[in-house]
């Protein structure tokens, strides 16, 4: 939008005449809070941020894309990213942490017909017996009638192998040193960070790609990405939550 007289104006007004109703103040609130931890997490990061012409990101390639706007999921531009790395770097094998509705299964078993997906969850029966215990706001992602749900009953199905766990108490031996690829997108709390990065090193061959979802959007995750950036080089991939890690 081009800045003006006239719209700055009306702007002004806008703001006086919103300013003193709670849910404005409420929302006005969030966003300057939001605005100040993403600051503080970006200044003191170790992360290096990298823009989306990126030259190691290789994008240009069309998808079929299917965002939707429901907490957990990627962003339609994430979607996009995560597609391109996959295809760029030619990832036959790939693990995600955290399935949920299976929407990022879903999308790589559809656009990438070589690809051999592995994805982990916890069924919403064990909520209660988890090796570390899982916080309130966690729980809303475990709680849900069908793990998957997006790519169940779909051809895509036959390429996507459901596993079913405790990622903190999973057995990974026939996995390890398997992957291309490892999607760490769980639990939210920094315990399981720590616990899924932990596995994914273990889960990626000689060579391959790391990707964390969340970054910036969760203080836990911002925190732990920031600790393992002393110890290898992390890529936050600017307009999205992801932070890349390439094992070359």
């Amino acid at each position: 939008m081009k800045i003006t007289r006239k719209n700055v104006w009306t702007g002004f007004r806008a703001l006086a005449g919103n300013v003193w109703r709670p849910a404005f103040l409420k929302e006005l609130t969030a966003h300057a809070l939001e605005f100040s931890v993403t600051t503080d997490v970006r200044r003191n990061s170790p992360v290096a941020s990298i823009p989306l012409n990126d030259p190691r990101l290789k994008l240009g390639t069309p998808f079929k894309l299917a965002y939707e706007a429901t907490k957990g999921n990627t962003s339609l531009l994430e979607e996009y990213v995560l597609l391109s790395l996959m295809r760029a770097y030619n990832v036959h094998a790939f693990f995600e942490f955290g399935t949920y509705l299976g929407q990022t299964s879903y999308l790589l078993a559809k656009n990438l017909p070589g690809i051999a997906i592995h994805t982990l969850d916890l069924p919403a029966r064990d909520i209660e017996k988890t090796a570390i215990a899982i916080s309130v706001g966690e729980r809303r992602y475990v709680d849900k009638p069908v793990t998957g749900a997006k790519f169940l009953g779909t051809p895509e199905q036959q390429r996507i192998t459901q596993l079913s766990g405790d990622s903190a108490a999973f057995d990974y031996t026939p996995f390890e040193g398997t992957m291309d690829c490892v999607f760490v997108d769980g639990c939210h709390d920094e315990a399981y960070v720590r616990n899924d990065t932990r596995h994914a090193l273990q889960l990626l061959q000689k060579k391959g790609m790391i990707l964390w979802h969340d970054y910036l959007t969760y203080e836990s995750v911002s925190r732990s990405l920031n600790v393992l950036g002393h110890e290898l080089p992390l890529f936050h991939i600017q307009d999205t939550s992801l932070v890349l890690h390439i094992r070359a």
